[in-house]
């Protein structure tokens, strides 16, 4: 009850100001993106970010920072927090995110929600509170809600998909939010490796394909790296665990005419 009054609160006095991001809505945190932009099918407390679902495989209380630079100009800087807390089996998020510099704009603040149906399905969902200015058209702002299922088919192979805005809330006279289809797969042959392999369509745009793999060298260091299509572009990332409860991720995505985006991701669990 007292997380539901916290992010009542939060959202509230956020929504005063804000300016959010209608046109590009996150399926990847930022470890997603290290490789590749996958999201589907995360499991840890990244998937905040991305599939709602995943958040039901975390165990402890998580609190998440996250940034990512484009193409190392300032005004294309995203910053993203959140924090996961499971409660009885279930599982609770606040997330946020900002985008853009000065008068232009762009934040969301959504709710989401996670739990497992049985051994092998989870399910979530989120509810998205956005907003826009751009000075020439003003404010605008909309509510909508997203959608995530994932299934433990066998040890080695699991599914996850994902639908954002599926009802197409209109932002101005025929200009819609984008609306999102998600569906991947993940492969762990062994327990160092995990292969990831994920589709996203866009239903105004040509579908995306993306995959990635995460290699865990022991406790100390995880090595990721993937790429995706529409426009092609290449990423990697190292995380570096710091103690039982800190996790530290730096990495960046590489466009071959636009350059360079560095990622940056830390979470603290208690």
């Amino acid at each position: 009850m007292r997380f539901f009054l916290f992010a009542f609160l939060f959202i509230s006095l956020w929504a005063l100001p804000a300016q959010a991001q209608l046109n590009a809505p996150g399926t990847a945190g930022s470890t997603g993106l290290m490789m590749g932009g996958i999201g589907a099918t995360l499991t840890d407390a990244g998937s905040l970010f991305a599939n709602p679902a995943g958040i039901s495989k975390t165990e402890t209380s998580t609190l998440l920072v996250q940034a990512e630079n484009r193409f190392l100009q300032p005004a294309l800087s995203t910053v993203q927090a959140g924090v996961i807390i499971p409660s009885n089996g279930s599982h609770f998020g606040l997330r946020i995110n900002h985008f853009g510099p000065g008068e232009y704009n762009e934040q969301e603040a959504a709710l989401v929600y996670a739990r497992p149906l049985s051994t092998i399905f989870s399910l979530g969902g989120g509810i998205h509170l956005q907003q826009q200015r751009i000075p020439e058209y003003g404010m605008r702002r909309i509510l909508t809600f997203s959608l995530g299922i994932q299934a433990q088919l066998l040890p080695q192979i699991s599914l996850g998909g994902y639908l954002y805005n599926p009802i197409r809330q209109e932002i101005r006279p025929a200009e819609y939010a984008p609306t999102l289809f998600v569906l991947g797969a993940r492969y762990q042959p062994s327990e160092q490796v995990q292969l990831f392999l994920e589709v996203e369509k866009d239903i105004d745009f040509t579908a995306r394909v993306k995959a990635g793999i995460a290699y865990h060298l022991g406790d100390y260091m995880i090595l990721r790296t993937g790429v995706r299509t529409q426009p092609t572009n290449f990423s990697f990332g190292i995380g570096l665990p710091v103690g039982d409860r800190i996790n530290i991720d730096i990495g960046a995505w590489q466009h071959q005419q636009l350059g360079t985006s560095p990622l940056f991701h830390l979470s603290y669990q208690w």
